[in-house]
């Protein structure tokens, strides 16, 4: 390769030590987030790519986060969590809906906390989550019925 006098091949962008780098730590990036949402994209087949598109564009440093978002984001949680428990809590496993009803009620709880840390006033959300952390909570196992 020709290069100019005194410039070496890890001169060459792409080639510099700190371009490597930045792009193994992209790729692990890359990878780390595809784990993540194919994880929630399995627990939650309600997650289209839109939804996903949505929470990474509110993560970006220096965008804000309108209380509107939060909101809808907490009401989207909710409905997810009723769901969810309901399912669980006609499965043929009382336990797989004790497990369902405690996670349910502990996630609800840290939407909440952020509610009640984010949003300016929170008041509504909060009494919200927490009707339904108490509707989850007195759910009882119902077997399926035969």
């Amino acid at each position: 390769m020709n290069l100019p006098p005194g410039v070496k091949n890890h001169h060459l962008p792409g080639n510099r030590p700190g371009d490597i780098e930045t792009g193994e730590a992209m790729l692990e990036l890359f990878e780390e987030l595809q784990q993540v949402i194919n994880h929630f994209q399995h627990e939650y087949p309600c997650l289209g790519d839109e939804a996903v598109l949505e929470v990474l564009g509110d993560l970006l440093p220096g965008r804000t986060i309108s209380p509107q978002s939060v909101e809808v984001a907490i009401g989207r949680l909710i409905d997810q969590e009723l769901t969810w428990t309901e399912e669980c809590r006609v499965s043929q496993d009382p336990e797989l809906f004790n497990v369902a009803q405690r996670t349910s009620q502990s996630r609800l709880l840290g939407a909440k906390m952020l509610a009640r840390i984010i949003l300016p006033k929170a008041n509504e959300i909060e009494v919200l989550v927490e009707n339904t952390r108490e509707k989850i909570g007195g759910m009882d196992w119902q077997p399926p019925a035969a």
